[in-house]
């Protein structure tokens, strides 16, 4: 967040040359497990 911490880039899943950086694995495996929580509740 280079605004309010200079030097220290942007808060982003990815690399400014789209590299997948570990905070992109975690935002996939939580989303992944959110929508499958949810089709269970709608298959009750």
């Amino acid at each position: 967040m280079p605004v309010f911490f200079e030097g220290e880039g942007f808060a982003t899943v990815m690399t400014d040359d789209f590299k997948r950086k570990p905070a992109f694995y975690a935002l996939r495996d939580t989303l992944k497990q959110a929508a499958r929580e949810e089709d269970c509740k709608k298959h009750r």
